[in-house]
């Protein structure tokens, strides 16, 4: 049997590989290019190989035709990583600088929200006491928010005093 009938016999013993049957066949036939190489003629080193059989069996339980494409493609994918870092990497800072940017102002809106809403706050709990005469009919809560912002106001208003 020499090279081409040999690696027909194989392909056809192994149908169900799919993609991974190419980089098998390619594997063997180097594989039987380098016992040529080496001296051997196409049938002895057919047969040195051993039966279509032997081989369909062996790649089954060995799992050779996985390996050889995990292989293959580990180094692409290796080469391609490399040269794309300069691509990538710049592109994964850029995402992480937009992501840090929102976060940060995110936070800063919070931060505005209660430099805000703070000194309402507080104004509303003073004028409790500063004006304990007009808690009336209208509700405890609502005259402590309108001293409070009325306060506030005021104080806004004339600006601060040094």
């Amino acid at each position: 049997m020499n090279k081409k009938e040999f690696l027909t016999a194989l392909g056809r013993a192994l149908p169900h590989r799919g993609r991974g049957l190419r980089s098998v066949l390619n594997f063997y036939g180097e594989m039987i290019d380098d016992l040529i190489e080496e001296g051997l003629s196409e049938t002895e080193a057919v047969e040195r190989i051993g039966s279509v059989e032997e081989v369909a069996r062996g790649i089954e339980t060995e799992g050779l035709g996985r390996e050889v494409e995990r292989k293959r493609r580990s180094a692409i994918e290796l080469v391609l990583l490399i040269l794309g870092a300069p691509l990538w990497f710049s592109l994964l800072l850029a995402g992480f600088s937009v992501a840090f940017a929102l976060y940060a102002v995110l936070w800063s809106l919070i931060l505005v929200a209660w430099a805000i809403e703070l000194p309402f706050f507080l104004f509303s709990l003073l004028s409790k006491y500063l004006f304990p005469g007009c808690i009336g009919a209208t509700g405890g809560a609502l005259a402590l928010t309108k001293r409070g912002a009325a306060l506030s106001l005021a104080l806004f208003k004339k600006g601060p005093s040094l």
